[in-house]
């Protein structure tokens, strides 16, 4: 079975050897949306009476190739995180610079970010990152 992307749907399609043609021909036989994350997310009638006809093995490949772009996806993910989390943490202090953005940061939200902020010291120092110093010759 070959599994493809279209558009915002994954397309599986049954290749068959067809003697009368002399020739393989194609039949679609599962269409999900495309940011499916395993088998047990498809939820669509239709792509659900469409997984029930599928061999074990092809559900076995279906299976293996979702967990497989989840992953992918995931990773990309991750990488974006850290690519952005720069610009992110610039809007968060003009944020805090500005009265009306503070005032809806409560005492609770305020001590969950200094956590994370910890938290992320410590990833970044056990990555070995080292805490850069500043222009007075300390680190901040």
């Amino acid at each position: 079975m070959m599994i493809q992307v279209v558009g915002n749907r994954i397309k599986c399609v049954r290749q068959k050897y067809d003697a009368s043609r002399g020739r393989g021909v194609s039949q679609q036989v599962l269409s999900c949306p495309r940011f499916t994350d395993s088998i047990e997310d498809i939820r669509e009638e239709k792509a659900l009476e469409q997984l029930k006809a599928l061999t074990e093995e092809e559900r076995q490949q279906l299976a293996d190739w979702l967990i497989e772009q989840t992953a992918k996806r995931e990773l990309i993910t991750r990488k974006y995180r850290l690519t952005s989390l720069t610009g992110t943490l610039g809007e968060a202090v003009e944020a805090l610079a500005d009265e009306q953005s503070k005032s809806q940061l409560t005492p609770e939200k305020a001590d969950a970010i200094w956590l994370k902020i910890r938290e992320l010291q410590q990833a970044l120092k056990a990555a070995g990152f080292k805490r850069p110093k500043l222009s007075g010759g300390e680190a901040e």
